[in-house]
């Protein structure tokens, strides 16, 4: 690469894994130009943009793998060694949510040119609900030992890594599992076909209230007073009435 030519990097390289480590993950939140600034800025080491993706490129498909195996061993059968947790991680409650987010993806590979494609990424969250102690005295809920699992696919694709999860995440042994997620089909399919059996289901307060908003608009017209108030007065009593 020109870049690299001008800075004296030659092909083959080797760079420390911290280094590395510290570029993907810079690079997955900023821009691959931003990235190699702020690394730059954080190390006084330069480094291209194009060779903070191909190192992207590379560990993504190290983890793509190693992750194609692990599901191909707990389809077999084999038990997968779950996460280590402190005693007192493993006494609390389990949390598993579930939602589909829109994504935006380049048409072409390397370049920004084209039209943009947008696809949803279905996403799965698994924490454990500790509790945490503010600075006032209120005691609130803090998410412990956050799991992701991520699918660029449909509900089928997306079942079987979070049945994956859910045994690395000793769900068996958990005091009480709790799965949260939106009113729709495909997602609380998940939770009929892997956790029913063990989890409590809730639908989430802020998808309810946009189902609730819904409702008002076929009852009402949604500009008028008594629109508003009817939904207020619903949302307050579904606020209280939760589990």
């Amino acid at each position: 690469m020109p870049l690299d030519q001008a800075l004296g990097i030659a092909p083959y390289q080797s760079s420390s894994e911290e280094l590395i480590r510290l570029g993907c993950l810079m690079s997955i939140v900023m821009p691959y130009e931003l990235s190699s600034w702020m690394l730059h800025q954080c190390t006084g080491i330069a480094v291209s943009a194009s060779t903070l993706w191909s190192w992207v490129a590379h560990y993504g498909q190290q983890s793509q793998s190693r992750l194609k195996q692990q599901l191909e061993q707990f389809l077999r059968g084999v038990c997968l060694s779950p996460d280590t947790l402190e005693e007192m991680t493993a006494m609390l409650r389990l949390a598993i949510a579930a939602d589909g987010v829109m994504v935006p993806f380049r048409p072409k590979p390397k370049t920004a040119k084209g039209k943009t494609r947008w696809r949803e990424v279905k996403v799965g969250l698994f924490a454990r609900l500790g509790q945490h102690l503010t600075r006032s005295g209120k005691q609130v809920t803090r998410l412990c030992h956050r799991r992701l699992v991520a699918v660029l696919g449909d509900i089928d694709t997306f079942i079987p890594l979070m049945q994956m999860e859910a045994q690395r995440q000793s769900i068996d042994t958990a005091p009480q599992v709790i799965w949260l997620s939106d009113g729709g089909r495909g997602f609380w399919r998940v939770y009929r076909q892997c956790f029913a059996h063990c989890a409590m289901g809730i639908l989430d307060f802020y998808h309810a209230a946009g189902h609730l908003w819904r409702a008002t608009a076929a009852l009402f017209d949604c500009r008028s007073p008594e629109a508003k108030n009817w939904f207020k007065n619903w949302r307050v009593f579904r606020f209280l009435c939760k589990p």
